[in-house]
């Protein structure tokens, strides 16, 4: 797992999906299970306290990153309120280059231009070398999505 400080009352957990193992999206309790587990490692990083919002978005590749936002409440004390929205049909896209693009079997993949950026959005499993390449480059678009309804499809 990967924790970041955005601000004050927000921070970000990428979760690769070798982490999550076989938790079930669908399944309640396997859910419920998997936020406490994330509300207790965020508890060991920083206080949280009233409401806290858990934005979850799904990638099939990737695995998970989950916004978290803490709404302090004066009159709780010491609890969480927890409110979870799920985004599973999430796009995640990698920025990459055009080296990358060249030099890889990008087949069956979609590739976008924008902004003067070439954006990979994987469709099916790769090469584990290739993956790792893309998670340390270059960030991952997950929630933005201009670079789809905006962008150049360029068929691979």
């Amino acid at each position: 797992m990967f924790y970041s400080v955005i601000d004050k009352n927000k921070s970000l957990l990428k979760i690769p999906k070798c982490i999550l193992g076989d938790i079930d999206i669908y399944n309640r309790d396997d859910i419920e299970d998997f936020v406490k587990i994330v509300i207790v490692k965020i508890l060991r990083k920083r206080k949280i306290k009233g409401m806290v919002f858990l934005d979850i978005y799904i990638d099939l590749f990737y695995g998970m990153i989950i916004e978290i936002e803490n709404r302090n409440c004066d009159d709780i004390d010491d609890k969480i309120d927890v409110k979870i929205v799920f985004h599973i049909d999430s796009s995640f896209l990698y920025e990459i280059d055009y080296f990358m693009v060249k030099d890889n079997d990008l087949h069956g993949h979609t590739l976008y231009y924008y902004d003067n950026k070439f954006y990979l959005e994987i469709n099916h499993d790769i090469d584990d070398g290739l993956f790792c390449c893309l998670l340390e480059a270059r960030e991952i678009i997950y929630k933005d999505l201009n670079t789809i309804r905006k962008g150049v499809t360029i068929n691979i």
